[in-house]
């Protein structure tokens, strides 16, 4: 697999460069990367447990999918990306808003995006190794619990109604 190359961006969101991924996390340089919530029938968000082998925040729980946009690609063409790659979903979905993240690990502005799916979800790069769908108040219960990734937990508790609603329609 040829080493992920990703664009380097100023808070105006503008690209003024290129990295390998590995030199990204390494540097925890500002680049983009979207969240995509996936919702039940029922309002029901799926969550996932991350693979130990991942290379950043190994083993903890996030909301749905998500990551690195690639150079050139929209921050849309990323999420359809990363929604097949981790949970083997082509469906559409709708930007829900953008979102900036900075921690000593991860530095990001980001995309948000939602869908409500009730078909078959397939683990299939390896990233994610587990999964399920939760009700809002076990997810709640869940974060306080559990190692979730920070951005995740701050994407819940701060868009979280927003973004069910929004899914939902």
């Amino acid at each position: 697999m040829a080493e992920e190359i990703i664009d380097m961006i100023t808070e105006e969101d503008e690209v003024i460069g290129t990295m390998t991924r590995k030199e990204v996390i390494e540097q925890n340089l500002l680049h983009r990367s979207v969240f995509i919530f996936v919702f039940n029938e029922n309002g029901d968000v799926f969550i996932q447990k991350r693979s130990e082998d991942k290379d950043i925040l190994p083993g903890m729980y996030g909301v749905s999918c998500g990551g690195f946009v690639q150079s050139e690609e929209t921050y849309e063409d990323g999420a359809e990306r990363e929604l097949k790659e981790e949970l083997g979903i082509e469906s559409p979905m709708i930007f829900i808003k953008q979102a900036r993240f900075k921690s000593d690990k991860q530095n990001y502005i980001g995309h948000i995006y939602a869908l409500e799916y009730d078909g078959e979800i397939n683990f299939n790069d390896g990233e994610v190794v587990d999964g399920k769908f939760v009700s809002e108040e076990e997810l709640m219960e869940l974060i306080k619990k559990k190692d979730f990734l920070p951005d995740a937990k701050k994407m819940i508790e701060q868009y979280f109604s927003e973004i069910k609603e929004r899914a939902m329609g």
